[in-house]
């Protein structure tokens, strides 16, 4: 987790399952949560750091220098939106009752013309 760029990538790839991979994948992300839940606290804390200084005194922390690339501001908001996105997902895919009653009343706010 120390290289920002590789961070975002990796990110960047979760969310491709997410759209793109077998159902199965949220399930097992949503059962793994804990890993986004890492990433977005050690970033945000980075950042914390790196925007208010340390006060001179030396900060041991699992991520690098994030004045290297912009991406570094962007990966725990990511993670965060990742995480937010993959709790939505699993409780839409495992209340299929849910899920129906929103589709009928979209389609009849469609029919409707509202």
């Amino acid at each position: 987790m120390k290289n920002d760029v590789i961070v975002f990538k990796c990110l960047q790839t979760l969310h491709k399952l997410m759209i793109s991979g077998a159902p199965e994948i949220i399930a097992q992300m949503f059962a793994e949560g804990s890993i986004l839940s890492r990433v977005k606290k050690a970033w945000t804390a980075q950042n914390s750091l790196g925007s208010a200084g340390t006060g001179g005194q030396t900060v041991a922390s699992p991520v690098e220098d994030l004045s290297k690339t912009p991406v570094a501001d962007l990966i725990a908001i990511y993670a965060d939106y990742l995480e937010r996105r993959i709790v939505f997902l699993h409780k839409v895919r495992s209340s299929p009752s849910s899920f129906a009653a929103c589709c009928c009343l979209v389609v009849w706010l469609l029919i409707a013309g509202c």
